[in-house]
């Protein structure tokens, strides 16, 4: 199994949920911490990853907290990435 598929992204799909606002705004870092692993090279360089269909893993668990990875275009520059509840 490689690093990436090891990954669980339960903790984010959490940590989410505990949450009301419209929009959460979370650096790559604190996703990282949150998730307790580092975020894979393609979430970094590719902001496709965050809007990956819901075939994926990563993105069906912070869809099941009610939440929306919206890109926008300038996450990867700056290092962040927002969720819109659904």
């Amino acid at each position: 199994m490689s690093k990436y598929q090891s990954r669980d992204y339960s903790a984010l799909r959490d940590y989410l949920a505990k949450y009301n606002d419209r929009i959460v705004v979370l650096s790559f870092d604190e996703i990282a911490g949150i998730i307790g692993d580092s975020l894979p090279n393609s979430a970094i360089d590719y902001n496709q990853w965050w809007g990956a269909s819901a075939r994926c893993t990563h993105a069906q668990r912070w869809e099941e907290s009610g939440y929306k990875a919206i890109n926008r275009g300038t996450n990867r520059q700056n290092k962040r990435m927002e969720f819109e509840r659904q």
